[in-house]
């Protein structure tokens, strides 16, 4: 199992790779399932990908993959003292702690490693083996994954438990994001939307903590990064492409840089406070741009 950490940058790579595995794996996972009397479905469900939020170098920012723990089932016959001792073998947490999350109500418990399809075979025959498989079964649940910090990228927002964009870029965005099944077709896959946003600039911008708002833009007018309170006011500035498998499926031609924005290094910057152009100043000549 590999580490499903959460740090700026360094598992994008990792989560498109696996997500490209699950695809595989859950299709087989339809086409192998009987039905009642053995009968199989000719039919292949379609597999539903929310689109993901990428900076304008396509590093992702957010994107669907799932959540790997256990479930607990209703009407077990095995008490939460021995589920949380089996559960524990999987993860960081403690039995005890498990034991309490599952009496108050907690039906799924996530483990912190991304399992390989070998590792979920092993998992679900040592549930078999101890007995377990009436209380207690191995499962997924498809989460919207933010890889990099949203106190850092407020402007990208959440959605909600169907997966449908309830803020920010999400809720703004979102008739593009979601995926639309389509008929005869194994998978629908939501578009790209691509920020004008430099990760690396926004992450750097938003350690400054500043006061006000303050905007960096690139001399196109594109928004390189943007920190304050009325950030999310500026979501829809912050577009820059949506791109889905039929090509560009929308490009914002109305960015500019305002006429009050001031020079730093290879930027303009617009802020509400005064004293911020020094500072930002001499900390975008460390930007490799």
């Amino acid at each position: 199992m590999s580490d499903n950490g959460n740090k700026p940058g360094l598992i994008s790579g990792i989560l498109v790779t696996i997500a490209a595995a699950l695809v595989i794996l859950r299709l087989a996972l339809l086409v192998s399932l009987p039905g009642p009397d053995g009968y199989r479905d000719p039919v292949v469900p379609s597999v539903l990908i929310r689109g993901s939020i990428v900076d304008r170098n396509g590093n992702i920012l957010a994107l669907q993959a799932p959540d790997y723990g256990f479930s607990i089932l209703e009407g077990g016959t095995h008490p939460a003292s021995e589920l949380a001792a089996f559960i524990s073998g999987y993860t960081d947490e403690n039995a005890i702690s498990i034991q309490t999350r599952i009496e108050k109500g907690d039906g799924f418990i996530v483990i912190n490693d991304i399992p390989s399809a070998e590792d979920i075979i092993a998992i679900e025959n040592s549930i078999r083996s101890s007995g377990l498989e009436d209380s207690l079964s191995f499962a997924y649940i498809e989460r919207r994954k933010l890889l990099v910090p949203e106190s850092a990228f407020p402007f990208i927002g959440r959605t909600d438990d169907d997966l449908r964009g309830t803020t920010g870029i999400e809720k703004l965005m979102d008739a593009f994001l979601s995926p639309v099944p389509v008929p005869g077709e194994n998978i629908a896959v939501g578009a790209t939307v691509m920020l004008s946003i430099d990760q690396d600039i926004q992450y750097s911008l938003s350690e400054l903590s500043l006061p006000g708002m303050t905007i960096l833009y690139f001399v196109d007018g594109t928004i390189a990064a943007i920190t304050g309170d009325d950030g999310n006011g500026k979501a829809s500035d912050l577009i820059l492409s949506v791109t889905g498998e039929g090509g560009t499926l929308y490009r914002n031609e109305n960015h500019k840089v305002p006429e009050d924005a001031r020079k730093a290094g290879k930027l303009r910057a617009y802020s509400t406070a005064e004293e911020n152009y020094a500072i930002l100043q001499e900390i975008s000549e460390t930007w490799d741009l």
